[in-house]
């Protein structure tokens, strides 16, 4: 959100700032590509559906036209720019939300699926200020416990299991 003063940047600032987008978005239209290209080494179907190339592919192809897109409306003049970072609470949000990724990597293998996205996703619910109890709570185990069952029961993914078949008893 943007408070009601806005600051007006220099000329060279908004140069900066316009050369700046359509660089990265030069750079995530060819990594876009370079996603795709790498995709047509796998397997693109199998006989029991999509193979590990399907993701890969479409994932860099919407990358590589969403960024395409980017830089067409930057260079209609599309692009203006009040601050050239984002406010200190965004960068804060942005920040907490990478570290709170960054747990969930660090610690799924360990603990598993559940027991590392369950606290991770009460937090995040909890710190773009849902209630605690009513609603982040069961948000939360909702979500988890529904995405580990879907996972692994319909769609046969693997997750990675509770540590000592805690939860094996309802197939996670």
């Amino acid at each position: 959100m943007l408070s009601g003063k806005t600051e007006q940047l220099s000329d060279a600032d908004l140069r900066l700032s316009h050369r700046a987008s359509l660089t990265l978005g030069a750079v995530f239209v060819l990594i876009g590509a370079w996603v795709c290209w790498e995709s047509n080494s796998l397997t693109y179907y199998t006989r029991v559906g999509p193979g590990p190339g399907f993701f890969p592919f479409w994932l860099g192809l919407l990358l590589s036209v969403s960024a395409a897109l980017a830089v067409a409306i930057e260079l209609r003049g599309g692009g203006r720019y009040e601050r050239l970072l984002p406010s200190s609470s965004a960068l804060r949000e942005m920040v907490t939300t990478l570290v709170l990724v960054a747990a969930f990597a660090l610690t799924v293998e360990r603990v598993g699926f559940v027991f590392s996205m369950l606290p991770i996703l009460t937090l995040l619910l909890f710190l773009r200020g849902c209630t605690f109890f009513s609603t982040a709570i069961p948000v939360a185990v909702l979500f988890t416990f529904g995405i580990g069952w879907t996972f692994t029961r319909y769609l046969g993914t693997y997750l990675p299991p509770a540590p000592n078949g805690l939860l094996r008893v309802i197939g996670l």
